[in-house]
């Protein structure tokens, strides 16, 4: 078997972006995150997911809040690569709008976001036989005049 390779992960993070973007269903989205595992976890300001209760309530909040969603993948670097696992850095733009009633306009959110990933090689289900096992917000740079609410 070959290591895990950064289009590889490439594609498991567009589906993954896809799946918020759209809204789709949490169970599309469990589908793509290894939350089985012991070392699941998802890190964002303010909050950290570590299992299935967490990540359902974190991401209805996240698709009940923020509408015209795109994320846009922007490069991935291997850190590390194995035939079972890898970590990579991925650079993304995240473009979105945000409504806090009672304001009469919604907010943009444009936010230029590193992150690290740890993927793991399964058996069934993910994407190419890839799943999120780690996800950490390393930093966001916000666009001047953008909103500077993240989903928490």
């Amino acid at each position: 078997m070959a290591p895990i390779t950064a289009d590889q992960i490439r594609v498991l993070g567009t589906r993954f972006y896809e799946i918020i973007d759209n809204h789709e269903t949490i169970d599309n989205f469990i589908d793509v995150l290894d939350v089985g595992n012991p070392g699941y976890k998802i890190i964002l300001p303010g909050v950290e997911l570590n299992d299935r209760a967490s990540t359902d309530s974190w991401y209805n909040r996240m698709i009940g809040g923020y509408f015209n969603g795109s994320h846009m993948i922007y490069s991935v670097d291997l850190e590390s690569s194995s035939e079972e696992t890898a970590v990579a850095k991925i650079v993304l733009i995240w473009s979105a709008s945000v409504w806090n009633p009672p304001s009469p306009k919604s907010q943009s959110v444009n936010i230029l976001t590193y992150t690290t990933w740890t993927v793991t090689k399964v058996p069934e289900g993910g994407v190419g036989g890839l799943k999120v096992l780690a996800y950490e917000i390393d930093r966001l740079d916000f666009a001047p005049g953008t909103s500077q609410q993240t989903p928490h």
